[in-house]
């Protein structure tokens, strides 16, 4: 009867492991969100990838955005790019990802298809 309850509570410790490895893993990816309205659009793309040790809960997070700005007689202006790198560490217990530099916190979408910081909602494309 030990021995049983004892698979049992190391079975279990390995499955709960597994799975708040699989929430980790799960940021990384690209994600891309687009908006548009009377002043311009935004394409909005972050790279999410996993640093460090297998065990670390680190990331390195690279957003890439594109601007076209409507200018004067509803004429568009050349798309402007900027690219910013942040570090970023995975927080198990408040299940979000932070970036270190801004505090900024990005949350999976349940069904892990995507990820949201406050309003902004990003899709996940890989």
């Amino acid at each position: 009867m030990k021995i049983t309850l004892i698979h049992i509570a190391v079975i279990s410790l390995l499955v709960g492991c597994s799975q708040t490895e699989k929430k980790e893993n799960a940021f990384i990816g690209t994600f891309v969100r687009h908006t548009k309205d009377e002043t311009g659009s935004l394409d909005d793309t972050l790279y999410i990838t996993h640093v460090g040790d297998p065990g670390a809960n680190l990331y390195a997070v690279v957003r890439k955005m594109g601007v076209v700005n409507i200018g004067s007689n509803d004429s568009l202006l050349p798309k402007e790019y900027k690219e910013v790198k942040w570090s970023a560490e995975y927080k198990p217990n408040e299940k979000h990802l932070e970036i270190v530099n801004t505090g900024e916190r990005y949350v999976l979408e349940e069904n892990d298809k995507g990820i949201t910081n406050g309003q902004l909602s990003y899709k996940r494309i890989n």
